[in-house]
C-alpha cells in the first residue's frame, strides 16, 4: 500500500512474492525486487550467500494465490572455483577398445564444482588417446569413453580445461 498524506493520493500496488525453501526442508528465504515483466515472467534477486543446494520455488500472486515448483531452483558453486579435475577409470583399459572414465571438476577442498559446464582436452603417456577432448560437463561431472591404441603396463590420462586447470588419473595398464 502506498499513501501520500501531503498530496492526498494513495493506492494499492499489488506485487508478487517469491520464496525459496530448501528441498530437504528448512526455512524459506524471500527473494527481493520481485517484478512482473511485460513478457509475463517474474524476475527477482536472490540474496547473497544463499547456501548451495536445491530449492523449491513458491510464488504468491497479488490476489494471494500461490503455486510451487518442487526442486525448481539450484544454487551451484561458480566455475571459477575449479582447482583441478579428478580422473577415475570406471572400466579397465584394453588396447583399441573404448573404456569409460569419470571426470569431476573439483575445488581446492576436493568438493565437486557443480557450476562447471565446460570442456576438457585429453592426453595420455602414449600420445594416442582419442578423442582429444570431452564435454560439456553437467553439474561439474562427466562420464566419457576414451581409447588408447597400444598395450602398455603404465599409462595415465590427463585432462585440462582452457584455463590450464588439470588432473591426471592414477597409473593404469592397457591390456591386449
Amino acid at each position: 500500500m502506498r499513501t501520500d498524506f501531503s498530496g492526498g493520493q494513495s493506492g494499492l500496488e499489488a506485487t508478487f512474492q517469491v520464496r525459496l525453501t530448501p528441498s530437504g526442508g528448512g526455512a524459506a528465504v524471500a527473494l527481493g525486487q520481485v517484478a512482473f515483466t511485460p513478457r509475463k515472467t517474474l524476475t527477482a534477486v536472490v540474496p547473497a550467500g544463499l547456501a548451495r543446494g536445491t530449492y523449491d520455488v513458491e510464488v504468491v500472486d497479488p490476489a494471494g494465490r500461490s503455486g510451487a515448483l518442487a526442486r525448481g531452483f539450484r544454487v551451484v558453486t561458480s566455475a571459477e572455483n575449479v582447482a583441478s579435475f579428478k580422473v577415475d577409470l570406471v572400466e579397465p583399459a584394453r588396447a583399441g577398445v573404448p573404456f569409460l572414465v569419470s571426470l569431476s571438476a573439483i575445488d581446492a577442498q576436493g568438493q565437486v564444482v557443480d557450476g562447471f559446464t565446460g570442456d576438457v582436452t585429453a592426453t595420455d603417456l602414449t600420445g594416442t588417446v582419442t578423442p582429444g577432448s570431452a564435454g560439456p560437463f553437467a553439474l561439474g561431472r562427466l562420464q566419457a569413453r576414451f581409447t588408447v591404441t597400444p598395450v602398455t603396463v603404465a599409462d595415465a590420462l590427463t585432462v585440462a580445461d582452457a584455463l590450464g586447470r588439470s588432473g591426471t588419473s592414477a597409473p593404469f595398464a592397457v591390456s591386449p
